[in-house]
């Protein structure tokens, strides 16, 4: 949180402090917060990172629908009120169909579907339930667990976990690169993770 936001925050409060407060924070925040510029800019940063993690932006998930708090370690907690995982996902799902449906199309990528045999529309349900429903909820539970930036993290483990399915299920041998890039993948997210765990005091303090 830098001097820019806090300034932003509170030129916004000067302005339009009721109607402020009541579209962007919940009663437990205005409470927590007593118009305290840090915590309310803290909160602010918090919610807008949140937003993007989900994909949807503050127009797909609202700002109030974003709680931050704080557990009695003092660490912040995301909850997120109004909307369960799946709702979300069934927003996120058409907007992204919608986006990718102009170059389908230009590609003539949809000229097969009336050739589909049953084992592709199994396919076509198995991504549905499990790689997007399934996956999105435990996503969305390890954010309220560790917080959005740390979840973010867990789209790294893509490449190896495919790589690792590629080995097992299809019985593929890895080249050597595919090995040093998989472990460099490990070692930057424990790196990373390293970092985020340090500056979680500070940023517990700010967001507060």
């Amino acid at each position: 949180i830098d001097i820019i936001e806090c300034d932003r925050i509170r030129g916004v409060l000067q302005r339009h402090d009721a109607r402020f407060l009541s579209r962007v924070y919940t009663e437990w925040e205005q409470r927590y917060c007593r118009h305290n510029v840090l915590h309310l800019a803290g909160r602010w940063a918090a919610k807008e990172a949140v937003s993007k993690v989900l994909g949807l932006g503050v127009r797909g998930v609202g700002w109030r629908e974003i709680e931050i708090r704080r557990t009695p370690m003092g660490q912040p907690t995301v909850t997120l009120h109004g909307r369960s995982p799946l709702e979300v996902l069934t927003l996120a799902s058409p907007i992204g169909a919608l986006l990718l449906l102009p170059l389908g199309l230009f590609e003539k990528g949809y000229a097969d579907v009336p050739t589909w045999d049953p084992s592709v529309w199994l396919g076509v349900l198995y991504l549905a339930i499990v790689v997007n429903a399934m996956s999105f909820t435990v996503f969305y539970w390890v954010v309220r667990r560790v917080g959005a930036s740390l979840a973010a993290m867990s789209s790294y483990f893509v490449p190896v976990i495919t790589l690792v399915l590629a080995v097992t299920l299809l019985g593929e041998r890895p080249a050597p690169l595919q090995l040093v890039g998989a472990l460099v993948i490990l070692a930057g997210v424990r790196l990373a993770t390293r970092g985020a765990r340090a500056a979680e005091v500070v940023e517990s303090a700010r967001v507060a």
